[in-house]
C-alpha cells in the first residue's frame, strides 16, 4: 500500500512592500513601484519576533527594478526547502499589480474575496506542489499598518515619503525615505509575532495555509479546542463527525451552495458572555420567554449536531407536507423543545398577502 506524502509545514519567512510614484493625466491616475522592499528573517521563528529584535533578525533587501525582485523571488521558489515559505504583504490588492508580470509567468493558485481582493497567491511547481505563498495580512488583521504598529510596540514611520513627487527607479532616495520604507516591513513582522503570542492556540505553521482571514482564525480555534471532543455514547470525535457531515451533505448544485452560505452565515455573533447559552423561563410573569444566546454562532454550529442537513431543493408537494407539519406545533411544544422544535426548516423568500395572525399562535 502506498503511503500518502506528508504535507510540508508553512513558515513565514518575511514580508514584502513597495513604494510607488503617482502620475496624474487628466482624469486618469496611475501608480507604479519605484522601490521594492523584501524583508527576510534570518531563521528566527516568526513567533519569536518582537518590536525589540525585529531589526536585527530581519534583513531588508531593496530593489529599484522589478526584474531584480522577480529574480530573487524565483530563487526562493526554486530552493529545496523542507517547508513552504510564506511572504506577507499588507494590502496585496494594491501590490499585486506591480507583481503581476511575475505572477503571470508561474502556475498560481489564487484564493480571493473578489477579482480585486486577493487573499493568497500560491506559486506551484509542475507537480502542483506549493513552493511559495504571498499572503495579504490586511484581509487578516482588518487594521492599518499604523494601528498594528501601535499594538505591537513598533511604530511605523510617517510622512517621509512625499507621494506628490514623481520618481523613477533611477531617482536617488534619501536616508529618511529608505528608513520610512523599511519600517513598514519591520512593523508587519513585529505585529505577527505579537499576534501569535496573544493567540497561543494558533500554530505559526497554520498562518498562510488555512488561517488567512478572521473567519479562518475562528475555524482553527474550533478545530484545536473541539475536534477531539466526543459526545456521550459517540464513537467518533467531533472533528471526524464534522468532516463526515460535510461530505454527506455536499450541495448538489452551485445554487444550493450559495443559498446554504447565505442562510447560515452570521447569526448571533455578538452577545454578553453572562447570557451565553442560557435559557430564560419567566413563569412568574404573564409571559413565558425563552432565549438562547451564543458568543459565536460559527463554532456553535460546528461543534453541535444541529447543523442544517438535507439542504436541497424539493418538490412543492413535499413543501406542502412540511408546512402542515410545522403548523401543528403549538407554542407550548415549541418552548418545551426549544433546541429543535421543528423537524424541518425552510430557507426561502416568502410573500404574504392579507395575512392576519391568529390569536394564540407564534
Amino acid at each position: 500500500m502506498a503511503r500518502s506524502k506528508k504535507r510540508k509545514p508553512y513558515r513565514i519567512i518575511g514580508a514584502y512592500d513597495s513604494e510607488t510614484t503617482n502620475i496624474d493625466k487628466g482624469l486618469t491616475h496611475r501608480a507604479f513601484p519605484v522601490l521594492h522592499q523584501l524583508g527576510l528573517l534570518d531563521g528566527t521563528p516568526i513567533e519569536n519576533v518582537d518590536s525589540r529584535n525585529v531589526e536585527s533578525v530581519c534583513n531588508i533587501e531593496l530593489y529599484r527594478h522589478a526584474v531584480d525582485l522577480f529574480a530573487r523571488l524565483d530563487d526562493i521558489v526554486d530552493a529545496a526547502l523542507d517547508y513552504v515559505p510564506v511572504i506577507c504583504c499588507h494590502n496585496l490588492a494594491f501590490d499585486m499589480y506591480g507583481l503581476s508580470p511575475w505572477l503571470d509567468s508561474h502556475d498560481v493558485r489564487v484564493l480571493a474575496k473578489s477579482k480585486r481582493k486577493p487573499i493568497t497567491f500560491t506559486i506551484r511547481d509542475e507537480s502542483g506542489n506549493a513552493r511559495l505563498v504571498l499572503w495579504d495580512t490586511l484581509v487578516f488583521s482588518g487594521q492599518t499598518l499604523a494601528r498594528m504598529g501601535e499594538d505591537c510596540g513598533y511604530l511605523k514611520a510617517v510622512g517621509e515619503w512625499d507621494y506628490s513627487l514623481i520618481r523613477t527607479p533611477e531617482t536617488p532616495l534619501t536616508n529618511n525615505e529608505i528608513e520610512y520604507a523599511t519600517k513598514d516591513v519591520y512593523a508587519l513582522l513585529a505585529w505577527l509575532g505579537w499576534w501569535l503570542r496573544r493567540n497561543p492556540d494558533i500554530s505559526p505553521d497554520r498562518l498562510g495555509l488555512n488561517v488567512v482571514t478572521k473567519t479562518g482564525v475562528v475555524r482553527e480555534l474550533r478545530r484545536v479546542r473541539f475536534d477531539q471532543v466526543k459526545g456521550n455514547g459517540n464513537k467518533y470525535n467531533i472533528g471526524r463527525f464534522w468532516h463526515y457531515l460535510n461530505k454527506r451533505e455536499l450541495p448538489e448544485t452551485d445554487d444550493e451552495l450559495y443559498t446554504m452560505h447565505a442562510c447560515t452565515r452570521g447569526g448571533l455573533t455578538f452577545c454578553a458572555s453572562r447570557w451565553a447559552s442560557v435559557a430564560h423561563d419567566y413563569t412568574d410573569t404573564d409571559m413565558i420567554v425563552a432565549g438562547f444566546d451564543a458568543t459565536s454562532q460559527h463554532p456553535a454550529q460546528m461543534v453541535s449536531h444541529m447543523y442544517p442537513v438535507k439542504f436541497h431543493e424539493t418538490e412543492p408537494e413535499t413543501l406542502e407536507y412540511a408546512f402542515r407539519a410545522v403548523c401543528r406545533v403549538t407554542l407550548d411544544k415549541l418552548l418545551d423543545r426549544y433546541e429543535k422544535p421543528f423537524h424541518v426548516a425552510f430557507n426561502a423568500c416568502f410573500e404574504f398577502k392579507n395575512l392576519r395572525m391568529r390569536e394564540g399562535t407564534v
